[in-house]
Order: structure tokens, then C-alpha cells, then sequence
């Protein structure tokens, strides 16, 4: 019967059949992976985007408290008043003017040294962890993105 009408369209049929059910079924497993794949990069962004903006708003520091100098500096003034409405004469200005000028180094010295307090209080470590953020999201980016070679199958 090989030269039957009847029994050649047949296999052609079959494999039309066969190759069209290897498409639709190895299209749709993989257009399911391809959706699954996508649902989760779009999950993981979103929880990247949740965390950059929570680490943006709650990682704010607090405020370092304002220390206020005027106490200090109207008491040097106050001294430097007192003391150059007893001079005589340029000399004895002269050396007011040097009390004056240690007391205010004095004071600046104060300042310098409470610096690195305040600083330290003032420190944001939102950007080491926004960065921290950006490369593990880019590192995700990277481990969901599908291959060139499963778009060629």
C-alpha cells in the first residue's frame, strides 16, 4: 500500500500533528517558565524599590543637638568690656586684646574637640546601604534575565 492515496497524507498529518502539539506544548511550557520568571523579577523589583524607599525615610539620622555658644561668647565679651574700660592707653589695650583673643581660642578649641562627637552622631549610612541595594538588584537583574539561548529554542 505504499502507493496509496489514502495512507500518504497520513503520516504527513501526523507529523504536522506531531510537530505543531511539540510547539504549542514546548511553547506554552516555556512561555509558562517565561511568565513565571517575569512575575518574579517584577516581585523582586518592587521589594527592592520597598526597601530603597524605607532605607531612604527610616535610615534618616537624628538631628545632632544644637550646642549653643552665646552663653560663652557673651561671657567673653562681658570680660573684654569690663577690662577695657580699665585701660590706659594702647599697651594696656594691647594686652586686653590678647586676654581676648585666648579666651576665644580657648572657646574654638572647645568646638574643635567637640567635633568629631558631633559628627559621629550625625553619620547617615543610607548610602552604603542604598548602594548595597543597587548591586544586589542588578545582580538579581542579572540572575532572572532569561538567556539568549532559551529564546532560540
Amino acid at each position: 500500500m505504499p502507493g496509496d492515496a489514502a495512507s500518504t497524507p497520513a503520516p504527513q498529518a501526523t507529523d504536522h500533528a506531531t510537530h505543531s502539539v511539540q510547539q504549542d506544548g514546548g511553547g506554552s511550557a516555556r512561555g509558562a517558565g517565561t511568565h513565571l520568571i517575569e512575575l518574579v523579577r517584577r516581585i523582586g523589583f518592587a521589594v527592592a524599590a520597598l526597601a530603597a524607599i524605607v532605607v531612604f525615610v527610616a535610615g534618616a539620622p537624628a538631628e545632632p543637638e544644637a550646642t549653643r555658644h552665646d552663653a560663652t561668647i557673651a561671657a567673653i565679651e562681658a570680660d573684654d568690656n569690663a577690662n577695657n574700660a580699665r585701660t590706659e592707653g594702647a599697651p594696656q589695650q594691647q594686652v586686653v586684646n590678647g586676654w581676648t583673643t585666648i579666651a576665644y581660642l580657648g572657646h574654638i578649641s572647645d568646638q574643635v574637640d567637640d567635633l568629631p562627637g558631633r559628627l559621629a552622631a550625625s553619620n547617615d549610612g543610607r548610602p552604603a546601604a542604598l548602594l548595597l541595594i543597587g548591586v544586589l538588584t542588578a545582580a538579581f537583574h542579572l540572575g532572572t534575565k532569561p538567556s539568549s539561548r532559551q529564546n532560540l529554542r
